[in-house]
């Protein structure tokens, strides 16, 4: 028999917290639904934008979706009180790249409460 285990998978991926406020908030990767609709609706915005159609706004609603997706202890509230860098820069930090203001830090340095309290 051949057993595949992907609990190390999960747990081997590379934990990333974003503090906001001075509250710690842990990002959760994305699921298999979550990424397909990021994806749908990023290829509907480029589609507009290609016809001349795009908006500024439409970007940043999507910006704001990938947020409340990847950081669920975040309000809808204070994700709208961020600026527009803010949540672009947490986007792009959610999706592993690291952005300007990044630290390298042992988990012993943050909360280790993921949820953010």
């Amino acid at each position: 028999m051949k057993l595949l285990n992907l609990d190390p998978i999960v747990k081997s991926v590379e934990k990333r917290v974003v503090i906001v406020n001075g509250v710690n908030h842990e990002i959760r990767s994305l699921n298999v639904e979550q990424f397909l609709q990021i994806v749908d609706e990023s290829k509907a915005i480029v589609d507009r934008a290609e016809k001349g159609e795009f908006t500024l706004a439409e970007e940043v609603r999507l910006t704001r979706k990938v947020v409340a997706l990847a950081i669920p202890t975040m309000t809808e509230d204070e994700i709208n009180k961020l600026d527009v860098s803010q949540i672009q820069a947490i986007a792009e930090f959610a999706k592993g790249n690291d952005v300007e203001g990044v630290e390298e830090v042992s988990s012993e340095e943050t909360q280790e409460d993921p949820e953010g309290k």
